[in-house]
């Protein structure tokens, strides 16, 4: 925040619902079956398909599929903290967004915790292209 702000930064936030059931699963997990549910045979297990709240394994999918996403979107993520994820562009991403009246580069920094998100940005059409395509 003090970096937007001596940058003179737009700083939004974003919270991404239902997060986890849009990453799927890369190792095989099981489940007991829900209550008041059984199959026929009671002793049956259930395999999840998808991420769910509550599954450590659910964070690391999600960071996985939010990872690629923002990879495939012109963005990297920081060494030091893979949490934050930042981009700079030269020229236009997108027809839509007009680079700054300063000359200067677009600015894109989003900072992520779980399924919550931070951007700051110097130009709110790049903040709009990215949500639209998050």
């Amino acid at each position: 925040m003090a970096y937007a702000t001596h940058h003179n930064l737009e700083l939004m936030s974003f919270d991404i619902k239902t997060a986890f059931i849009h990453a799927g699963l890369s190792t095989e997990i099981y489940t007991k079956q829900i209550l008041g549910h059984p199959l026929t045979n009671s002793s049956s297990v259930l395999r999840l398909l998808r991420a769910l709240y509550g599954l450590w394994q659910s964070i690391y999918e999600f960071y996985m599929l939010l990872w690629k996403v923002l990879v495939s979107l012109g963005l990297t993520h920081c060494k030091v903290d893979h949490g934050v994820f930042f981009g700079r562009w030269t020229s236009r991403p997108h027809a839509n967004i007009s680079m700054p009246a300063d000359g200067t580069d677009l600015i894109l920094i989003i900072p992520v915790h779980v399924d919550d998100g931070l951007a700051a940005t110097n130009s709110i059409p790049l903040y709009t292209w990215f949500f639209t395509k998050l």
